[in-house]
């Protein structure tokens, strides 16, 4: 029997793995250069986290939450997403009750049970900010900064990437668009798609963002936030744009944005991919959610978070790129074990003063040796052999420079100690 990975997942590995590790630096650099500190949750929670937190009329509960009940028939769910754990862990650990905000990043995977597709995974992977505790316009424009820079560091150009902003108001002003929305929509239902249908009665402001091309046309029609939004709302999403301006962040105001969860308030916020050539669009997004921490225990916390598709930025910059890696030594040696014990211990000390370094495990010819690390892309050779090994010498070869040159393994020793090499 064949075992292969499950539909909807997939190994990690080569080339791809080099633009991860990439993107996944990045995202350490710039949470700290702006103050988020680490947080790991677990991957699975009580269900009952995600029904209140995502909200009951969500696609991801309705139709792609990964839920089963463990030996103690306690129902659990692999996490669809990151916000409603890091709100669950600040309320049960009393964050709320230091400094605020509290500025946290994770960085995982996530489960949803979806139709398995380029850029879209059962399992993927995202990397996300919530700062909690602050009701401050600058913050907004923070976080959103945050995501569109993250884009900028690992090589999405700005011409391909354009920022989408809107508001959806607090519960009143959300009360009154829902109203209108029924409205307009009542005497359409015939030119909706079936899901839009149902959701006209449990969640109106999930047809704006549906991507049947009917469902589109009306959607553009459709009543604005802007025509009931109220003036404290209204006030605070100006701010908003100073702030992205400050912040030097282009955006476009798209009324029709409204995101998929329940718990969004006032600002929304997604990042669009100019180059996709399927609705799988988004790179990322989020918004605010003032009230999410209170429906999960604690008190009125006004906050905010994004969330960045990991497995679509990749994807992107595997289309821009070939990425090679590369080893800074590679010792290939000539003769029986003593030699080898020498290859070994040059190995050991290269390593120790912080440079990659690898050798031989198969007993090569030297002419194998040498493309194997033609291979490895190595940047140098140091050639030993019994010779090499009687002079406590070495052989040391710049394969860029196309030179090389006999030195002692003190002088190895010293040149790796200054980060200056003779070739």
């Amino acid at each position: 029997m064949k075992y292969k990975v499950p539909r909807g997942t997939r190994d990690i590995l080569g080339k791809e793995m080099l633009i991860w590790n990439k993107v996944n630096n990045s995202i350490e650099k710039l949470a700290k250069l702006n103050n988020y500190q680490k947080i790991e949750t677990p991957v699975f929670e009580q269900t009952e986290l995600f029904k209140r937190g995502v909200g009951e009329t969500t696609d991801i509960v309705e139709k792609e939450m990964y839920t089963f009940d463990d030996k103690s028939q306690r129902s659990l769910t692999l996490r669809p997403e990151g916000t409603a754990s890091v709100v669950r862990a600040f309320v049960e650990n009393k964050l709320y009750g230091g400094r605020l905000p509290v500025k946290l990043f994770y960085n995982g995977p996530m489960f949803r049970y979806e139709k398995a597709q380029k850029g879209r995974y059962r399992q993927f992977y995202q990397f996300g900010i919530e700062a909690l505790g602050s009701e401050e316009p600058s913050l907004d424009a923070e976080v959103i900064f945050i995501g569109w820079k993250l884009l900028m560091d690992v090589g999405i150009k700005a011409e391909e990437v354009k920022v989408h902003i809107n508001s959806v108001g607090c519960k009143e002003c959300r009360t009154k668009y829902k109203e209108k929305l029924v409205e307009y929509y009542q005497d359409k239902l015939n030119n909706v798609c079936s899901n839009c249908q149902t959701r006209l009665d449990k969640n109106p402001l999930r047809l704006l963002d549906c991507k049947n091309e009917s469902c589109g046309k009306l959607a553009e029609q459709a009543p604005s936030i802007f025509d009931v939004i109220c003036s404290n709302c209204n006030e605070h999403f100006e701010h908003v744009k100073v702030y992205l301006d400050i912040f030097k962040v282009p955006y476009v105001i798209d009324k029709r944005l409204v995101r998929g969860l329940d718990y969004y308030t006032q600002t929304a916020f997604e990042y669009r991919n100019q180059n996709a050539t399927s609705t799988q669009d988004a790179f990322g997004g989020g918004g605010r959610y003032n009230g999410l921490v209170e429906e999960l225990g604690g008190p009125l916390t006004p906050s905010i978070g994004l969330a960045m598709g990991l497995d679509r930025i990749v994807l992107a910059l595997l289309e821009k790129e070939q990425p090679q890696d590369s080893l800074e030594f590679f010792v290939a040696c000539m003769g029986d074990d003593g030699v080898n014990r020498y290859a070994t211990e040059i190995m050991q000390l290269v390593r120790e003063k912080g440079y990659s370094c690898d050798k031989d495990y198969g007993k090569r010819s030297f002419k194998a040796q040498m493309r194997l690390a033609d291979k490895c892309n190595a940047k140098r050779a140091i050639i030993v052999g019994e010779e090499e090994l009687n002079n406590k010498t070495l052989t040391l070869k710049n394969f860029n420079k196309g030179k090389q040159e006999i030195i002692s393994l003190e002088q190895l020793k010293q040149q790796l100690e200054r980060g200056s090499l003779s070739v």
